[in-house]
C-alpha cells in the first residue's frame, strides 16, 4: 500500500518545511536553570513535537524527547516571566511557552527561545494549528498506525537512529520478545552491523503494517474473507468487493470508485492492476477512514445558536479553582485556562477577603491554598476565546466585604475591558415577558453571574472544631499557599493520614455552612451589581405561583435534595 496515496476526509494542515526538517531552538532546562540548544521538529503528520539536545551530555531518553500534540493545550507568548524563567539579559519576546500534559490538573511548561522573530512566528502559528487539527476528532485505526509510525521515524530522524528497544516498547507487548525478535529477523529489519538498531532504509510504513498485522493477527477475519469470495487463494475480485460494500457497508459504490480504492489499499500493484484485492489489502480497507463507525460529516454540523441562552446545556465547572480534594486542596490559576481551552463556558470563583486589600479565591473553611482574584481574571481573559467564541459565564460565590467587592468590580472592568458585558443588549431588555439573548448575540462576551436580590447581613459561620471529628491535622499536611501561576501540580491530593470517613464529615459540615451562607449572603455592592445583567441569580421560585411569574431573565439554583423533593411532590410543575 502506498502511503502517499492515502486521503483524509477531514481538514488536514499543511506543515511548513521548517517544522518537518527541524530548527535549532533553545529549550529551558529547570535543573540547569538555562536555555540549552535543541534540534526541534515535527513528524510528517504533525502529531508530535520532537526535540533532542545538540550536545549528547543533555540527552534524556528517546521516550521523553517528544510531546503528543493531543496533550498540548496551548502555546503562549509573554508567559515565561510568570514561570520564573526570564533571567537578566533575556528578552521575553524571544520566547514562547508550550503548555502540555495528559491530565487537566497536571500542566507542564516547555519554554522555547528563538534567535529570530520570523522563526518564532512560524513555530508559534503552526503548532497552534496542529493542536487543533480536526483529523484527531475521528481518527481511523489506519491513521493511528500511521501516526505511530511517523512518531518513530521522527525520533529516528532527530536522534539519527531507531533502536530495537524503542520499537519493542510499542509492539513487543503484543507478543513475547522472542516472537517479536523473530518477526524483525524475518522482515530483514535488523542492521547488519548492529542487531540493536533498525535498518531505516527498509523500515517503510508497509513493513510497519506487516509487523503489526503479524503480531496481532485476527484469525476470525480469515473465515469472513473466505465467505465473501469464491477464490480458493484468498483473493477478492473487484465485483465481490463492490458487493461487499453495497450489502454490508451500505455504500453507493460504482466500479470506478472501487478500482481506485483497490489501487489505494492493495500493496501488490500487479493484483491491483487486475482489479483484485488480497486479504491484507482488504484488512487495510477495513482499518481506513472509509470504514469508520462515525461519518466525518457529523463533525461539520452547524449548530443553531440563535435561541435564548436558557434553551441550551452549558458546559460548566464547579469549584473551578481546585485541582485536588475539597479538604486541604490546592487552588490554581492555570486550571481556569485549562477548563476554558477544553470548552468549558461557565466557571466558578469563590471570593474572600485577603491580605493587603486583595480579594482571594479559595474554598472557605477547608484549609485549601488560595490564589489572587486578579490573577484568575487575567487567566480567564487570556484563554476565554482562544478555542471558542461562545460567551463565558463567571459564577461568583461572594464572601467579600463591601470594600473588597468594590475592588472586585474595579478588576472586572479594568482587566476585561470591552469583552465584559456591563449593560443589557438593546434588543433584549431585562423586563417582564422578554427572554435571554442568544449565544450568537453574546459571542465574545463575559457575563458575571452573582446573587442579585437584597439579603440580610452576612454573618460568618464558624466550622465546628476539627477535634470534634477526632482529627487534628499535622502542620506539614496543611496545603501551603503558593504562587498563583507556578505550582507543583503533583501535590494536589489531600494528606494520606486523614481518615476518609472523617473527611466526609467535614465536607458535609462545610456544605451545611455554605447553605446557611447562601440564605443570608452579603448584599452585593452597588458597583459590583452594576455589571450584573443577564447573570442575576435569584432564589428558587415557589412552584405554585410560577405561572404568574413573567420574568424569564433570571438564573436560579437549588440543591439536589430540594430538587428530589420537588420531583417526588410536584413532578409535572417542576419539570415544566
Amino acid at each position: 500500500m502506498d502511503e502517499d496515496n492515502l486521503e483524509y476526509p477531514l481538514d488536514y494542515p499543511e506543515i511548513p518545511v521548517e517544522l518537518v526538517e527541524g530548527s535549532n531552538i533553545g529549550i529551558y532546562l529547570k535543573d540547569k536553570m538555562c536555555f540549552v540548544e535543541h534540534r526541534c521538529m515535527v513528524d510528517n503528520l504533525g502529531n508530535f513535537f520532537i526535540y533532542e539536545p545538540s550536545e549528547p551530555r543533555y540527552f534524556i531518553s528517546s521516550t521523553e524527547n517528544h510531546i503528543d500534540m493531543r496533550d498540548i493545550s496551548d502555546v503562549r507568548k509573554n508567559f515565561a516571566k510568570k514561570d520564573d524563567v526570564i533571567k537578566e539579559g533575556i528578552d521575553e519576546k524571544q520566547i514562547i511557552t508550550i503548555a502540555f500534559g495528559p491530565f487537566i490538573n497536571q500542566t507542564k511548561y516547555l519554554h522555547l527561545k528563538f534567535d529570530s522573530q520570523e522563526l518564532l512566528k512560524i513555530w508559534f502559528e503552526n503548532i497552534n494549528k496542529l493542536i487543533k487539527q480536526r483529523v484527531l476528532l475521528n481518527p481511523s485505526v489506519l491513521y493511528l498506525l500511521q501516526r505511530e509510525y511517523h512518531r518513530l521515524m521522527g525520533i529516528a530522524k532527530c536522534v539519527g537512529k531507531l533502536s530495537v528497544s524503542v520499537l519493542a516498547k510499542n509492539l513487543s507487548s503484543l507478543k513475547s520478545s522472542d516472537v517479536f525478535n523473530k518477526c524483525l529477523v524475518s522482515f530483514e529489519l535488523l542492521h547488519p552491523n548492529d542487531p540493536q538498531i533498525i535498518r531505516l532504509s527498509q523500515f517503510s510504513f508497509q513493513k510497519f503494517l506487516d509487523i503489526y498485522s503479524h503480531l496481532c493477527r485476527r484469525y476470525e477475519l480469515d473465515s469472513i474473507f473466505k465467505d465473501l469470495t469464491s477464490s480458493k487463494i484468498m483473493l477478492m475480485s473487484g465485483k465481490e468487493f463492490i458487493q461487499f460494500r453495497k450489502n454490508f457497508q451500505k455504500e453507493d459504490i460504482n466500479s470506478l470508485k472501487s478500482k481506485l480504492d483497490i489501487s489505494k489499499y492493495e500493496p501488490d500493484k500487479k493484483l491491483a492492476d487486475k482489479d483484485k484485492i488480497s486479504f491484507h489489502g482488504f484488512l487495510m480497507f477495513l482499518l481506513s477512514d472509509f470504514s469508520k463507525i462515525i461519518n466525518d460529516s457529523y463533525y461539520n454540523t452547524q449548530h443553531d445558536l440563535t435561541q435564548p441562552l436558557s434553551q441550551y446545556f452549558i458546559n460548566s465547572s464547579h469549584n473551578t479553582y481546585l485541582i485536588g480534594f475539597q479538604i486541604y486542596g490546592t487552588s490554581s490559576v492555570e486550571i481556569y485556562r485549562q477548563c476554558l481551552l477544553r470548552g468549558c463556558r461557565s466557571v466558578e470563583i469563590d471570593c474572600w477577603d485577603g491580605p493587603n486589600m486583595e480579594p482571594i479565591v479559595t474554598h472557605g473553611y477547608a484549609m485549601c491554598s488560595d490564589v489572587l482574584f486578579k490573577d484568575v481574571l487575567l487567566a480567564i481573559k487570556e484563554s476565554a476565546f482562544i478555542n471558542s467564541s461562545l460567551p463565558v459565564i463567571i459564577s461568583i460565590e461572594n464572601h467579600c466585604s463591601s470594600k473588597y467587592q468594590q475592588k472586585m468590580a474595579q478588576y472586572f472592568k479594568e482587566i476585561f475591558g470591552d469583552i465584559l458585558l456591563t449593560e443589557e443588549l438593546p434588543n433584549h431588555p431585562i423586563q417582564e415577558g422578554k427572554h435571554f439573548p442568544s449565544p450568537e448575540d453574546l459571542k465574545m462576551k463575559i457575563i458575571i453571574k452573582a446573587k442579585y436580590e437584597k439579603s440580610e447581613t452576612f454573618q460568618y459561620k464558624q466550622i465546628p472544631p476539627l477535634e470534634n471529628f477526632g482529627m487534628v491535622p499535622k502542620l506539614e499536611n496543611v496545603a501551603k499557599s503558593q504562587d498563583s501561576i507556578s505550582q507543583d501540580n503533583s501535590q494536589s491530593s489531600a494528606s494520606p493520614d486523614i481518615n476518609t470517613a472523617k473527611v466526609q464529615d467535614v465536607i458535609e459540615s462545610i456544605e451545611k455552612i455554605e447553605l446557611l451562607n447562601n440564605t443570608d449572603m452579603i448584599e452585593t455592592e452597588l458597583q459590583l451589581k452594576s455589571i450584573i445583567n443577564y447573570g442575576r441569580a435569584f432564589p428558587f421560585p415557589d412552584l405554585d405561583n410560577l405561572e404568574n411569574d413573567k420574568n424569564y431573565i433570571k438564573i436560579v439554583s437549588l440543591s439536589e435534595s430540594t430538587g428530589e423533593k420537588y420531583i417526588n411532590e410536584k413532578t409535572v410543575e417542576f419539570l415544566a
